[in-house]
């Protein structure tokens, strides 16, 4: 169900009947807030790259690079009314860059 959220949707239909609706907008929610963050994620990183702090993928090892990141997705994250751990997304970002 996790790569098919709407079997997740369906199944609120047949087992859960009246609050179906209820599941379906928290799993929406779920779905926005998700993309919110993959942008926002996208666009510090594309800035940080487009300011030359992060060139190569090994810049995300770099603590002052890691820290401007960690202030640039924290504001965004804030503007958007986002409660994320941009520690959990520096190190996710530093995982995907292929960061020990």
């Amino acid at each position: 169900m996790k790569e098919d959220p709407e079997s997740l949707r369906l199944l609120g239909v047949h087992i859960i009947g009246e609050n179906a609706a209820e599941l379906a907008s928290i799993i929406d929610a779920g779905d926005e807030t998700a993309r919110s963050v993959s942008k926002i994620v996208g666009d510090a990183v594309v800035a940080a790259a487009a300011a030359g702090r992060l060139v190569a993928r090994t810049d995300v090892k770099s603590p002052k690079a890691r820290a401007d990141l960690r202030r640039s997705l924290d504001e965004k994250l804030k503007a958007a009314d986002i409660a994320v751990s941009t520690e959990a997304l520096t190190a996710a970002i530093g995982s995907a860059a292929g960061e020990g």
